[in-house]
């Protein structure tokens, strides 16, 4: 990505979002932009309040999703495309993340 430039926003469909309409794959998604990030699941379990086999099948859904990637060192980090969801369109599964 040339500077300046800025990339198409990823626009899940109805089945990406609902393999990820739980709150904690934004979470994770946020939480890997902050400057002191670890990569390792009991970290993010503790961060976001969940357990570790939370934390791992979360990031394991991300990871299918293409977007995170896990490193041989297993050093993750989001892909560089932004992900939204529809705008237009009246989504249930949407309306249940916002609400958790």
């Amino acid at each position: 990505k040339k500077k300046g430039e800025e990339l198409e926003a990823l626009k899940l469909n109805s089945a990406q979002f609902e393999l990820i309409s739980d709150w904690i794959h934004f979470a994770i998604l946020s939480l890997m932009r902050t400057k002191n990030f670890k990569s390792d699941i009991s970290w993010i379990a503790e961060r976001l309040g969940v357990s570790d086999v939370e934390a791992r099948k979360a990031v394991l859904k991300l990871q299918f999703l293409n977007l995170v990637h896990i490193g041989s060192e297993g050093v993750m980090t989001r892909t560089p495309q932004p992900v939204r969801t529809t705008d237009d369109i009246r989504d249930l599964s949407l309306q249940s993340m916002h609400l958790n």
